[in-house]
């Protein structure tokens, strides 16, 4: 329980940090962030991006609470599924946190490898969050209020940080 809740502080507090400080080191280049995104468009991204983050954590609370009930029907045993969790949180906000970073880094230089480098940081992203996504469906006990709005939350999350972020805004980009 302890290595879960100090990864998400940790990391959890290292993908706000990358993010204000991208914003503030480079506010002449903020509006680049988005490329040629409709402003309406633009509006229900942001807006969902709030939506999103809420969603982050009522499932962080189910894994947080269950830390060993057998994942994905069993494949992953009852004394892995920590293990396996915790990895796969520190994988999606070890590269939340790169995403910020090496964005300004591709628009300040149009490097390829930069480019490369924060489209690949998004999948892993995405990769991360539909794992956890099926390790939530997968988990027992499953149902109640609490289950519920682990999977509501998480799907949201998942539209973010699975759809949105690596398949819609980079053909803006």
């Amino acid at each position: 329980m302890t290595r879960f809740i100090v990864i998400n502080v940790v990391l959890g507090a290292a993908v706000l940090i990358s993010y204000a400080h991208g914003i503030t080191t480079h506010p002449h280049q903020v509006d680049a962030l988005w490329g040629t995104m409709p402003a309406g468009l633009r509006r229900l991204y942001q807006l969902w991006m709030f939506v999103a983050a809420a969603g982050y954590f009522p499932t962080a609370y189910a894994f947080l609470t269950h830390r060993t009930t057998p994942l994905f029907g069993g494949v992953v045993p009852a004394s892995r599924s920590a293990l396996v969790v915790d990895a796969l949180y520190a994988t999606l906000l070890t590269a939340s946190a790169l995403w910020m970073p090496l964005t300004f880094h591709w628009l300040e230089t149009s490097s390829q490898v930069a480019y490369m480098a924060m489209r690949a940081v998004l999948t892993l992203t995405a990769l991360a969050s539909y794992v956890l996504l099926a390790a939530l469906l997968t988990r027992e006990p499953r149902g109640g209020t609490a289950w519920w709005l682990a999977v509501v939350g998480h799907v949201l999350f998942t539209v973010q940080t699975g759809l949105l972020d690596p398949w819609v805004w980079p053909r803006f980009m």
